[in-house]
Order: C-alpha cells, then structure tokens, then sequence
C-alpha cells in the first residue's frame, strides 16, 4: 500500500509521514521563504512522478540552475530525459503552435494592449486577421512568420499572386448589330399572310449561318483574377476599412504597438528561441510520451517578457487541458509545479489551475509569501488559498503571515480549568478549588499555535491535507530529502 503513497519524511511522533498523491489533484500551495526548504520538499513530488512514469512540468520564475541541476539529478537516476528551456539554452518555443486564431490572439493579448480601448481592438483585429491568413496560406506558424506579415506590403505581394484563370467571351459590336437588323425582319415578316412558313425557313437558315459569322466574330479574353482566398483576405485586411480616412491601411496604421512590442521580444537575447525547431517544448508530446520538461527564464533579467512567455505557456496549457478531457485522460495523472508563482502569476493561470482538475493535473503552487501575491492582486492569495486543498507551510518570518495561518489552520474547541491560590506567611500554597471557586470555560485553541509556526526551521513544514480520505490533523513534518547519498 504504501508503494502508491508518497514519502514526504517524518512527523513530530518520529514516525513515516506518508501522502497519497492523488490528493494533489485537488492542488497543493507551499508558501516557504527563501532557505526554507521549498525545493527540498517539491523534489519529493517529482521523485515520485519519475517513480511512477508520470509526465511533469516544472515553472520556475526564479531561473535557478540549482533547482534544475537538482530536478536533473534526479531525472538522470530514474533514466528519463529533462527538457529545459532557459535563457542559456537552445530548446526553442513555439507559442503559436497550437490553438484557432481566437487562441493565438488571447496569448498576444498581454503584447498588444494599450491605455486605449479603441486601438487595442483594433489590434486584436490585426493579429486575428494575420493569423487567419497565416493558416489559410499554410504558411509556418510562428513569431517571426508573423512578424513578417506586420507589413501590408508583404500581405499584398502573397494575395496579388494568388490569382486562377478566368475567361471572358466578348462578340464582334458589327456582328451584334447584324443579329438586332435579323430580330427586327422576323417581326416584320409575321405580318405577311400565308408566308409565315417560308419566312420561317429563311430565319432559320439565316440564323444557321449568323451562328457561324458569330462563332468567328467572337473573342475570348483569358484574365488573371484573385483567387476566392485572396479576395476573403483582401477584405478582411484592406476593402472593409477603405472608408476610413487612413484608407485601406487603417488596420495597419493604428496597430502600431504590436509590431512594436512584437520586434522587441525577437530583436532581445532570448529572441532566437522563439523559432520552431525539431529541439523544441511541446507539451501535447510531453503528456503523451510521459515526458519531463522544465521551464526556466530568470525573473530578475527578463521580467517583463517572462510575464508574456508565462502568458503563452498558461494558454497552451489551457489547450492541453482541453485536449486530455477530450481524450479521457483524467486518469492519467499529469504534475504540474509552478515555483516562484508570483513572478509570473495573473487571473489566467489561477483559472486554468482551478479548471485542470478535471484533466489529471496535480498542480504545486509554490512562492515565499502571501504578501507577494497580494502585491499582483489584493484577491489573488485568497484566491489560491481557497482553490487548493493541501497546504504545505513552511519556515517564515512576517507576523501577518504567521497570524495569517494560524486562522487559516483553524480552532478547536477545548475547555480551560481556572484554579485559585491561597497565600500563607512566607509561602505560596497553592490549592485546587475547581468545585467551590475555580471555573470551567470552553475556548477555541488554534490547531497549530503561531508560536509553532515562528519555529519552523529549513525542512520542516506543516503539512495540512483537506483531501484526505480520512481526516487529518495538520501536522509538523521533517522533509526528506531525496538528493541525499546521491
């Protein structure tokens, strides 16, 4: 039994702490401050995903080679390859790999807003429409394809060469007339008695021999037309918008921000590991080949286009949820770790989080405080306290957070026994009198003292679990650690 469970360490008792893993699939937060032990305590998580062949993912904010030369050591010892995407690496992404152009405009939504309103939609409607014509041309789905065809030049010189044949018959003007002078002698002719029939024959050998003058009299003109597909993209990008007063260059000539923000993260140092390449983070493959990726950008150096990648991960983990509900895969666990979740946390990720349940994922939020993630959002650590069932709390040094988890720990009830003394000469004798003047009254106690949480140290956490089969008190653990004698 205990071959399905998870060694965390030991407990306060000194006996094996042991975890069933499928409670991460009701998600686990681990709050530690830095030297706290909160890498020391994920390993166990992973060594467990390595044990049992699951595909992991690991987010690090932070870029720390020691998290990754630790994630790898123990990768190397259970025989599975990590995949690493980092600043120093060359595993290359390609966020616009999956997903419908609605998909694609969501991930560039964090690139492409502005104060205004009125010119973020019309930059919503730009990326939309590039990526449209993107797929209906089959071109390469990447940022830099898309890059390209930022200038309207370039979307012009593809839909002007996308033409068919068309040919056009065009009759001789004399022969034309001819045929008018014949039409004009056949209502005459009607008028003449008993001659109908004769007239008739005449007509029809006349019109015998106008069919012959005008097959030779006609031309045909063969034309060089845009396709019905460079005509839908024609409009989309041009015809539509050619009553504004910027013209048909409307869309281009408002959405200068994308082609801004767009060429910024391309021209930086990490813009080459956006090409589509065969060493490349693909995580429908990592799902289905079980395999182990870990996605690392340094959050000091690269803090604001860490916040987009984060952006393109996130959704393309959302599609990855979609896929494995339709594919029946929630039996198939999934572990995902979000470390230093705060450099890179928003809305989007809380909901994909919340919505990845249902697809096997036992997720790992991890950051040092509450206070970092009220620092993005005053709701957002309510918001994760309340969207996971494990809490694994760690060493910490604020007394807002110490308090804080002590409510969040919860009371019980207990009763508290007052006693009296007496005091005699030179002397204190203290006397029991519970049945005459000493009281009885129910209290609630905390489950875990504030006092208890100051004093955790490096490797120790509380470990409370909600999920649970059965119920569990929240209990002090000392945290194995599974680099030990490797």
């Amino acid at each position: 039994k205990e071959v399905d469970r998870l060694l965390l360490g030991v407990s306060e008792k000194g006996k094996p702490f042991y975890q069933d893993f499928k409670e991460i699939n009701q998600h686990m937060f681990l709050p530690a401050t830095t030297g706290g032990g909160k890498t020391i305590l994920l390993l166990n998580y992973i060594e467990f995903a390595l044990m049992k062949k699951y595909p992991f993912l690991f987010i690090d904010g932070k870029g720390s080679k020691e998290s990754i030369d630790d994630v790898k050591t123990l990768c190397d010892k259970y025989g599975k390859d990590l995949t690493v995407f980092s600043d120093e690496g060359n595993v290359t992404y390609n966020p616009l790999k999956y997903g419908n152009a609605t998909v694609i405009k969501d991930k560039l939504q964090q690139l492409i807003e502005t104060e205004s309103t009125y010119y973020t939609d019309i930059s919503t409607s730009l990326v939309q429409a590039i990526i449209q014509f993107i797929d209906d041309y089959g071109f390469k789905r990447d940022l830099w394809t898309f890059s390209k065809y930022l200038d309207p030049n370039e979307i012009k010189k593809v839909l002007n060469e996308d033409t068919v044949e068309l040919e056009e018959v065009i009759l001789d003007e004399k022969n034309s007339d001819f045929s008018e002078e014949n039409d004009e002698e056949e209502d005459f002719a009607s008028y003449f008695d008993g001659g109908e029939s004769e007239i008739a024959a005449t007509k029809d050998n006349s019109a015998s021999e106008e069919d012959k003058d005008a097959k030779a009299s006609q031309k045909t003109i063969v034309k060089q037309v845009r396709s019905e597909r460079a005509e839908r993209n024609y409009e989309r990008f041009f015809k539509r918008y050619a009553h504004e007063e910027e013209g048909d260059m409307y869309l281009f000539s408002n959405a200068s921000s994308v082609r801004t923000q767009i060429y910024l993260l391309l021209d930086s140092e990490i813009g080459h590991l956006f090409k589509e390449s065969n060493n490349d983070v693909d995580l429908l493959r990592v799902s289905e080949n079980k395999e182990a990726l870990f996605f690392s950008l340094d959050g000091l150096i690269y803090d604001n286009y860490i916040k987009v990648i984060a952006r393109f991960l996130i959704l393309d983990l959302n599609y990855l949820v979609s896929y494995r509900n339709r594919q029946k895969l929630n039996d198939q666990p999934f572990l995902a770790i979000y470390d230093e979740f705060s450099v890179y946390a928003n809305e989007k990720i809380v909901d994909t989080i919340n919505k990845s349940r249902s697809a096997g994922f036992h997720c790992i939020i991890a950051t040092q405080m509450l206070a970092d993630l009220e620092k993005i959002d005053p709701t957002l650590a309510k918001q994760v306290v309340g969207n996971t069932n494990t809490y694994a709390i760690g060493q910490t040094n604020h007394p807002h957070e110490v308090e804080a988890w002590a409510n969040t720990l919860g009371t019980y009830k207990d009763v508290d026994l007052t006693i009296q003394t007496e005091k005699q000469t030179g002397r204190i004798e203290r006397r029991d009198q519970k049945s005459d003047q000493g009281s009885l009254r129910h209290v609630q106690k905390y489950v875990i003292t504030p006092d208890e949480i100051r004093r955790l140290s490096k490797g120790q956490f509380i470990i409370a679990r909600k999920a649970s089969s059965e119920i569990k008190k929240p209990e002090i653990v000392y945290v194995r650690h599974p680099l030990k004698g490797l």
